[in-house]
């Protein structure tokens, strides 16, 4: 049976029609995707385009105390309607402009997030998908998240890692959406042992390197220093904790084992 995935439209002044143009097909052959954009919308988008898009599952999300999920018509695509708590009304009354950055726009793109995050949320899918947003646009629209990665540990009340990769390397980012000169001042051994054990317990890579904050890892202290210290501290105390846990576990199959024998004799 296949996955569901449920997309969040993003800027619609951006290039997230254009992504589903060119994406569509082949993410239709091994999941049932559920694209978070009113019907209206996706019209006035394909008009611009000069083209059409059909047999696509469509999602009106719209903001309501109570939780309800229900098809409402087939026809060229599928429409579907759900109802949950949005931190904003939706307004569909708003022209796309390419390229430009506004606050309709903005507003839009948050709340397709955040009702594909609900209908994620309720287990009606899988996983959630989100197509680009533009953070100034969110910041026009007094949206109070910089971007999707704070949102989500809000949405989901509990921490997200902003992860980039492919087959050959993933990287996670410590710190996103900071000020360059911010960033040494975040650099603790408690978040960041903590975060190097959530990274390793949420992908079970066998090998994780941890880039240092200076030039030259600071050449022992010629170049800065005091940043790299924390980190080989912080690296020492998550390898420790892993490790502990690790033995732990393993103690724990022991011991079901010999029980086992004892039970089986």
């Amino acid at each position: 049976m296949k996955k569901k995935l449920a997309i969040s439209i993003g800027d619609l002044n951006g290039i997230s029609i254009e992504l589903i143009l060119k994406t569509h097909k082949k993410l239709c052959k091994k999941y049932i995707i559920y694209y978070f954009i009113h019907e209206k919308l996706l019209n006035q988008a394909c008009e611009i385009l000069k083209t059409k898009i059909k047999k696509l599952n469509l999602i009106e999300f719209n903001n309501q105390e109570k939780t309800c999920f229900k098809l409402i018509k087939k026809d060229k695509n599928n429409i579907f309607s759900f109802d949950s708590k949005l931190d904003f009304d939706v307004n569909i009354n708003f022209d796309i402009k390419p390229s430009q950055i506004d606050k309709e726009s903005g507003l839009y793109s948050y709340l397709s997030f955040q009702a594909a995050s609900n209908f994620v949320k309720e287990n009606y899918a899988n996983a959630l998908i989100t197509l680009p947003i533009h953070k100034k646009a969110w910041q026009l629209a007094n949206i109070n998240y910089k971007g999707h990665t704070d949102a989500l540990r809000s949405f989901f009340n509990q921490n997200a890692i902003m992860m980039l990769g492919c087959e050959k390397l993933f990287v996670a980012l410590f710190s996103e959406h900071v000020p360059l000169k911010d960033v040494s001042s975040l650099i603790n051994l408690k978040d960041l042992s903590k975060f190097l054990i959530n990274f390793y317990n949420n992908t079970k890579f066998k090998n994780i390197g941890v880039l240092a904050f200076n030039p030259h890892a600071s050449d022992y202290g010629t170049i800065g220093g005091d940043e790299e210290i924390i980190i080989k501290k912080a690296i020492n105390l998550a390898n420790s904790y892993i490790n502990f846990l690790h033995d732990k576990k393993e103690k724990f199959k022991n011991i079901q084992k010999k029980e086992k024998l004892i039970c089986q004799c």
